[in-house]
C-alpha cells in the first residue's frame, strides 16, 4: 500500500495496454498516455475488488486527480 507523498511511476505502456485490451481492470484509453510518468500520491481513495483482487485507488498529482490509479497500475520510485 502506498501513502500520501509517496513518489510513484505508472507502469510501462505494454502493461497498461494489456490491461486495457482485456478490460480486466478499470483502465481506459485516456490513461495510456501516462505510461512511465512519475508523480506523487496526493490522495488515497477507497479499496475496490476486481476479479477477487483487492486494489487501492490513488489520486496522482500529474493528472490533477482526474483518474483513479489502482495499485496494480503504479510502482514506487
Amino acid at each position: 500500500m502506498f501513502k500520501i507523498g509517496d513518489k510513484i511511476k505508472v507502469k510501462p505502456i505494454e502493461e497498461l495496454e494489456k490491461l486495457h485490451k482485456t478490460d480486466s481492470y478499470d483502465i481506459v484509453k485516456g490513461m495510456l498516455k501516462y505510461a512511465d510518468e512519475e508523480g506523487v500520491i496526493v490522495e488515497v481513495r477507497d479499496e475496490v475488488t476486481f476479479r477477487d483482487e483487492k486494489l487501492i485507488g490513488y489520486e496522482l498529482d500529474f493528472d490533477k486527480g482526474f483518474w483513479t490509479w489502482y495499485s496494480n497500475l503504479i510502482e514506487k520510485v
